[in-house]
C-alpha cells in the first residue's frame, strides 16, 4: 500500500466548463479522490438502469481525470438515508442498489466504505437499537455475501464505525463479533463526525481518538500483519484535528514496529473547496514548505508568478485563474468563484506536510513515550510535547495548542491500555467514558 496523500479530495462527476481546467492542478496536489455512489442512487425512483448509468459516469470521470490518482475511494451514499431523502420502506432497495454499484465498479475503485445507517434525522421513531441494528445487520450481511462472491473486493472494503452514542457503539461492536467481520474487514473508517462540532461545541479535542484506538484493537485482534493498518476519517478538516491525525499515524506505526508493520490514516473533506469559494474575493493564506523549520505564509493576493505556476500546473488553468484573480481585487463581478480551489488544496497539503515533518523531525513520539512507565497525571505528561511544539506552531492560535494538549491527554488514557496488550473490557469502558463524558452527544438510541 502506498497512499499518495493523507488528504482525500472529495468531488462529484459533474464538472462545469468554468472549472474543468482546474481538475488537473487539483489532482496534481491532492493525488487522491473520493466520489459518492449517491451519484448513481440520487434519483427518487432509482433502479437497475439509473445505477448502471450513474456508475458509467463515475467510470468516465475516472478515465478522464484520475489516471495518476491513488487511492480512488467510493463512498456509500448512505447519508441520503440518514437525512430522510430515502424513504424507510425503500432502504432495502437502496442497499441493493449500493451492492449493485459496488459490483459494477469493483475493478475501478481502490477502496469502498460500508453502507452504514447510524440515525434518522427526520424520523425519531426509527432511532431504536432494534431498528438501527436490524438495518445495519442486513447491510453488512449482504455486503459479506458480495465479498464472498467477489473476493477481490475484500482488500478494498472498509468498515465504517458509528460510535458517538452508547447505543451506536453497542450495535457496531456487537455486529462486528456476531457476523465474524474480522474475517472480511481489512480496512477501517470512522464516521459520525460531519456536523459534530455544531451539535457539541464544547469539544476541544480530536473526536476520532477513541474510534482510532478501537480500530487499532480490531486490527491487532485479527492478527493479519501482511498489510498496514489503514484508517480513514470521514469529514475532518480542522488544523488541530489534522495534527493529531498525523500524530496518531506515527504513534500507531511505533506500536506496530513489533510486527514489522505501519499505519496510514487518511481524511476527506469538502471544506477546502467550499472555503476557497467563500473567500474568493478576500483571498486566502497560502502555506509553503518550511525553510529552516519555519513555515512560510503568503496571502493569495501577493502570490508571485513562480508560486502560481507551481499551483496552477497548466497554461489553461493559470490563464483562467488570472482572469478571476484580477477581478477579485477590484469591484468587478466574479464569474467564477472556484478559481482558488487548487491554491487552497495546495496550501493545506503543504501544511499537512509541515505537521508531519515536525512530528517526525522533533521526535515527538519518542518524547511522548519517554514516560510510559511513570505513573503521572496525564496533564503533566503532555507538557514536554507541547513545549517542543510551541516554537514551530506559533503562527497558529492558542486554541490550536489547547486542543492539542486536550487531545494528547485523551491519547494517553488509551495509550496505556494499548501498550499493555489491549484488554477489551478496559477498551469498552474507555470508549464509554470517551462517548459519555467527553463527546457528550445529546441523544442516544432508544
Amino acid at each position: 500500500m502506498h497512499i499518495k496523500n493523507n488528504y482525500i479530495h472529495t468531488t462529484t462527476c459533474n464538472v462545469s466548463k468554468s472549472n474543468e481546467a482546474y481538475q488537473t492542478p487539483i489532482f496534481e496536489h491532492s493525488k487522491t479522490c473520493l466520489i459518492s455512489l449517491i451519484h448513481a442512487l440520487s434519483s427518487g425512483s432509482f433502479g437497475i438502469d439509473t445505477v448502471n448509468k450513474g456508475c458509467h459516469e463515475i467510470q468516465k470521470y475516472k478515465q478522464k481525470y484520475l489516471n495518476e490518482v491513488y487511492p480512488f475511494i467510493l463512498d456509500s451514499g448512505g447519508y441520503s438515508i440518514i437525512a430522510g431523502d430515502v424513504k424507510y420502506v425503500d432502504i432495502s432497495k437502496f442497499i441493493d442498489g449500493y451492492l449493485q454499484g459496488l459490483e459494477l465498479l469493483k475493478d475501478d475503485i481502490d477502496y469502498v466504505f460500508s453502507l452504514d445507517i447510524p440515525i434518522f434525522i427526520n424520523d425519531n421513531d426509527k432511532n431504536t437499537i432494534n431498528t438501527i441494528g436490524m438495518l445495519n445487520e442486513y447491510s453488512l450481511e449482504s455486503s459479506i455475501k458480495l465479498l464472498e462472491k467477489f473476493p477481490e473486493l475484500i482488500p478494498k472494503f472498509s468498515m465504517v464505525l458509528q460510535w458517538k452514542m452508547p447505543g451506536q457503539y453497542y450495535i457496531w461492536d456487537t455486529l462486528y463479533d456476531n457476523l465474524g467481520l474480522k474475517n472480511y474487514i481489512k480496512n477501517y473508517a470512522v464516521g459520525g463526525l460531519v456536523g459534530l462540532l455544531g451539535i457539541c461545541p464544547h469539544i476541544d479535542f480530536a473526536p476520532f481518538i477513541g474510534p482510532c484506538y478501537y480500530w487499532l484493537y480490531r486490527y491487532m485482534e485479527a492478527g493479519d500483519y501482511t498489510r498496514p493498518l489503514f484508517i480513514h476519517i470521514l469529514g475532518q478538516y480542522h488544523k488541530s484535528a489534522r495534527f493529531i491525525l498525523f500524530f496518531l499515524q506515527e504513534l500507531f506505526t511505533d506500536y506496530l514496529k513489533v510486527v514489522n508493520q505501519t499505519c496510514v490514516i487518511t481524511f476527506d473533506t469538502v471544506n477546502y473547496s467550499l472555503s476557497s469559494m467563500y473567500k474568493a474575493r478576500v483571498g486566502i493564506d497560502i502555506y509553503q514548505n518550511p525553510e529552516n523549520d519555519t513555515l512560510r505564509v503568503i496571502h493569495s493576493h501577493e502570490l508571485t508568478e513562480e508560486i502560481l505556476f507551481k499551483i496552477y500546473t497548466t497554461p489553461e488553468s493559470l490563464e483562467l485563474f488570472y482572469n478571476n484573480w484580477n477581478n477579485s481585487k477590484g469591484d468587478d463581478l466574479l464569474t467564477d468563484t472556484s478559481f482558488l480551489i487548487p491554491a487552497y488544496i495546495y496550501s493545506q497539503v503543504e501544511l499537512d506536510k509541515y505537521f508531519h515533518y515536525i512530528i517526525k523531525s522533533k521526535e515527538l513520539i519518542r518524547r511522548f513515550r519517554r514516560r510510559d512507565n511513570l505513573n503521572e497525571n496525564n496533564k503533566f505528561k503532555t507538557v514536554e510535547v507541547i513545549r517542543q511544539l510551541s516554537p514551530y506552531l506559533n503562527f497558529l492560535t492558542s486554541n490550536f495548542k489547547k486542543s492539542i494538549q486536550s487531545s494528547l491527554s485523551i491519547i494517553y488514557s488509551f495509550h496505556n491500555n494499548a501498550i499493555n496488550g489491549f484488554n477489551k473490557k478496559v477498551l469498552d469502558e474507555q470508549m464509554k467514558d470517551f462517548i459519555v463524558n467527553y463527546v457528550k452527544f445529546p441523544f442516544d438510541l432508544n
